[in-house]
């Protein structure tokens, strides 16, 4: 099941390289799905061609997952080790194949519309409740994961998930100011033109009471290299990809902190 991860990117002016729209992008997807009825399979082809270069390098910020495991990355301080360690997670999961494990990142998240409302139980008990509409935009990396990728896992519990751990030598100080400020990218390329798409309602209770409408569409990955970014300053602190983690001293976006709701 996939578990609630909300976070959305915002960019300030001046930014050499931003990241790529996924929302943008899976929409264009969507859309052209379907070869039209006037247009030869000639046309179709070129246009779903022209949709999507798979040799055009994109980067997507990751979604914080505030301590939610699966979707997004989570960082957390190592005070004895003097390290800053990001962990991000692949599972066994239903959305291609009930036995492929799969690395699944949330990449945006877009609330479309929120209200209070009042309802009735079964038991004509009345209970306020909140709704909301939502969008969920994301990559799903499937395997064989990059080597690069694998030596940094470790095996979570008898299922077969693996979390991938990343770290970087940091004072708790430094650590204390920066944590915060800490993103994550994925650059890579688009490596198929389908999109997988769920959608799932939940339901107010009297112990749950709020209600809530979620679109999920994830398009397919081919992770090239993991960047930890530090918003405050744009540079990109560590950089993971084949050949090895690597220092990187050159600029990154910078990206505004995004407003986390939960």
């Amino acid at each position: 099941m996939l578990a609630i991860v909300c976070a959305a990117a915002t960019f300030l002016q001046g930014q050499s390289r931003p990241s790529d729209d996924i929302e943008a992008l899976i929409n264009r997807l969507k859309r052209t799905q379907e070869k039209g009825e006037f247009e030869t399979t000639q046309q179709y082809k070129a246009r779903l061609n022209g949709i999507v270069d798979p040799n055009k390098q994109l980067i997507f910020p990751v979604i914080d997952s505030h301590g939610i495991d699966h979707f997004g990355v989570r960082f957390e301080y190592d005070a004895d080790a003097g390290m800053m360690m990001m962990n991000m997670e692949s599972t066994i999961d239903w959305i291609l194949d009930p036995e492929e494990q799969t690395l699944i990142l949330g990449v945006k998240h877009s609330e479309r519309s929120t209200g209070k409302h009042i309802g009735m139980t079964t038991m004509g008990v009345r209970m306020p409740y909140e709704s909301s509409t939502e969008n969920w935009y994301g990559v799903i990396i499937r395997q064989p994961f990059p080597d690069w990728l694998e030596a940094n896992s470790q095996p979570i519990g008898d299922a077969g998930d693996r979390r991938y751990q990343f770290s970087i030598p940091m004072s708790a100080s430094a650590a204390k100011a920066t944590k915060p400020f800490l993103r994550a990218r994925i650059v890579g390329t688009v490596s198929s033109r389908k999109i997988y798409h769920d959608h799932m309602t939940l339901t107010p209770k009297l112990d749950a009471p709020w209600e809530q409408s979620i679109s999920q569409d994830y398009a397919e990955f081919n992770l090239q290299e993991i960047q930890i970014v530090d918003l405050q300053n744009g540079r990109t602190l560590k950089s993971y990809k084949k050949g090895g983690p690597a220092d990187a001293s050159r600029p990154a976006v910078t990206e505004e902190v995004p407003s986390q709701k939960m």
